[in-house]
């Protein structure tokens, strides 16, 4: 929600204001998922295992926070979101197509 509230509302690509909008992220979720997971001595699957466990709360409570102070997300409407993701998708064939 910061991020909406810091991009007021509005993509940040194509200038559409409101609607439905997406939070693109400019590092995978994934990748910061199993980072906060790794610094917490615990994988992404063992956590998984422990949801309302003390630790897998604090890990969530570490995710919220890496949102917040690290600016993280661009914020996109539902058409700019798909037009990046075919992008990256398109690089990544390309670039996989290679090895």
């Amino acid at each position: 929600i910061n991020e909406l509230k810091r991009a007021n509302y509005t993509c940040e690509i194509c200038g559409k204001v409101g609607g439905t909008l997406h939070i693109h992220h400019k590092t995978q979720l994934s990748i910061i998922i199993e980072n906060i997971c790794f610094n917490n001595n615990i994988t992404v699957a063992e956590a998984n295992k422990i949801i309302n466990s003390e630790l897998f709360l604090k890990i969530v409570d570490e995710i919220i926070d890496y949102h917040t102070n690290n600016n993280i997300g661009l914020v996109v409407c539902k058409k700019c979101h798909s037009d990046i993701d075919k992008n990256y998708h398109y690089h990544e064939d390309k670039k996989n197509r290679k090895n």
